[in-house]
């Protein structure tokens, strides 16, 4: 489920996501699944020359119906933050760097696969 919202002073998305996953015959968990994830996006204009600042927070409860004999994944917050610049005089270019995990958080997605710590991204971006 997600939801959007816009407007002049910030643009705000939210979206939760539950996904179980069961053997129909056996009635054992698979495993496969995603625990409950919340996650918020605000984006936040900086002046009026096209720049703007961005907080993601991904919450995620811990996974508890997990295949007999898998370990059981604790539940994490991993947050992000943005900068990104798209020029109105040129129309369909956008520039933005990101500093995921932020505070360096250490979580495993639903399959127990760790997630990248700390990083930095560079991206550019042009539609036409």
């Amino acid at each position: 489920m997600q939801g959007n919202y816009q407007s002049d002073y910030f643009d705000w998305m939210l979206s939760y996501n539950r996904t179980e996953s069961m053997d129909a015959s056996s009635r054992e968990w698979l495993g496969s699944g995603n625990p409950d994830t919340l996650i918020s996006d605000i984006s936040i204009p900086v002046g009026h020359g096209g720049v703007s600042a961005g907080w993601r927070a991904e919450l995620s409860a811990a996974a508890t119906h997990v295949k007999k004999g898998d370990p059981h994944q604790a539940g994490y917050a991993v947050h992000s933050f943005s900068l990104s610049y798209k020029p109105v005089s040129v129309k369909g270019f956008e520039a933005s760097v990101t500093l995921d995990n932020a505070f360096n958080k250490l979580a495993m997605n639903g399959k127990g696969v760790p997630l990248s710590g700390r990083t930095v991204s560079l991206y550019t971006r042009y539609q036409w």
